[in-house]
């Protein structure tokens, strides 16, 4: 007889309920650690975190490498947003149960769930604001619930001070450090499976062609990688990687393109089909794909396309002329893209009353077939459905316009303690 572990979800919150209540006896040493670590693991990692505080028990069973692995490849990706002019920060959700994008809107010192056109109880769902959300930071990459990125601070002496961070905004944990080296720019952020290490990626130009160096934590050993290449990252400080099938993924920057003339020459006489950098985490390399569908390319036309995640696969979404065109990578192992959906977004915008301008629109996510986007010119979010071919604005948690920006994250109870070098 197989049991359902998500329907005893119910009982240990009714228990969990219990263990405040100093006149109520409760019971759930009864259930074996396999139980409670199977039920504990499908919760929101935030959740979990509280749980902690249940019995010393339940904070043995949690913190396991086991358990916060479980709980990682069980875990639902969200997008975190940062807002750069003065607002609040928030995270974005999807409910599967409503099907429908939720936001985490500040309150205080809050963040309160809130559906679309549904504002939930309060007592539903809070969680802290991370401290590493403000104006001054810059959000690089996310890699297992950790967060790499910089900030600007003044020391003792009021000057400023630029330095980096990694934290888990769910445990609170946090550690600084200066910039790994003088030169280039950090790119990608990732967990190296073999030998259970987090790594930084960074490339810098070298001569005529860009250098790619990997820097081990917590030690911040340097090593180049043999193959020098002659494009880097698009937009390093706006746009993060797309993690899929163990790689991370950048549309190329085709302004910083290489001097060297042989390799310029190779990259300039077909950029379409060198315009995604991709690197391998297992064996560590890089290289340049093509785009979906530059076979039929009369020119460049890279400059509009997004990468980003579509239900753990890696996706596209080109924009030209008011059009989309929704890509998906159905088969990586022989780069095979399908083009799933071409809609107007010009039309559904004017039908709902809105301007669209070309290549100021991010396209941020897809999930269950609904594509979520943010059009800079207006400040607007949005959720558009591909099915059913409709256009739904989300309520921001402030109606001024503000810059925002977005990022995939997952939330884990990943620990900084090997972080810190002894």
């Amino acid at each position: 007889m197989t049991v359902d572990k998500r329907s005893l979800i119910p009982y240990l919150w009714k228990k969990l309920a219990g263990v405040f209540d100093k006149n109520k006896k409760t019971d759930f040493d009864s259930l074996p650690d396999e139980i409670i670590i199977d039920i504990l693991s499908r919760l929101p990692a935030d959740f979990i975190f509280e749980c902690r505080r249940v019995c010393k028990r339940w904070q043995a069973l949690t913190r396991t490498t086991f358990f916060v692995e479980l709980q990682l490849v069980r875990a639902t990706p969200t997008i975190l947003t940062q807002c750069f002019t003065g607002g609040d920060s928030f995270c974005i959700n999807f409910n599967n149960s409503k099907q429908t994008f939720c936001i985490a809107e500040k309150k205080g010192h809050l963040l309160r769930m809130r559906l679309l056109d549904c504002v939930l109880p309060e007592e539903k769902s809070t969680l802290y604001l991370p401290r590493i959300l403000q104006p001054e930071c810059w959000i690089r990459s996310s890699c297992n619930g950790l967060i790499l990125g910089n900030k600007t601070t003044l020391d003792s002496k009021k000057k400023f001070k630029f330095e980096y961070f990694i934290c888990n905004p769910i445990t609170l944990e946090e550690i600084t450090f200066p910039k790994p080296w003088d030169k280039g720019d950090i790119c990608g952020f990732y967990f190296h499976p073999m030998t259970k290490e987090y790594r930084i990626l960074s490339t810098y130009l070298r001569g005529d062609c860009y250098q790619y160096v990997i820097i081990n934590l917590p030690t911040f050993s340097r090593r180049e990688l043999n193959d020098r290449f002659y494009c880097r990252p698009r937009s390093i400080y706006y746009d993060t990687p797309i993690i899929a099938s163990g790689n991370l993924h950048w549309m190329v920057e085709h302004s910083y393109s290489s001097q060297n003339l042989q390799l310029k020459t190779k990259f300039d006489n077909n950029p379409c089909a060198n315009s995604i950098l991709r690197f391998n985490i297992h064996t560590e390399s890089v290289e340049t794909m093509p785009h979906p569908g530059y076979h039929h390319c009369r020119g460049p036309i890279c400059g509009g396309m997004q990468l980003l995640e579509g239900g753990g696969k890696l996706s596209m979404c080109h924009m030209r002329k008011g059009f989309v065109d929704v890509w998906i990578l159905v088969d990586y192992s022989i780069w095979q893209w399908i083009r799933t959906y071409r809609f107007n977004l010009r039309s559904a915008m004017e039908f709902s009353g809105y301007t669209l301008k070309d290549k100021i629109t991010d396209f941020i996510w897809i999930q269950n077939d609904q594509l979520l986007l943010y059009d800079t010119s207006i400040g607007g979010l949005f959720v558009y459905n591909l099915n059913r071919s409709t256009l739904r604005k989300i309520t921001l948690p402030k109606t001024c316009r503000h810059y925002y920006k977005f990022y995939a994250h997952t939330k884990s109870l990943v620990s900084l303690r090997k972080f810190r070098a002894d």
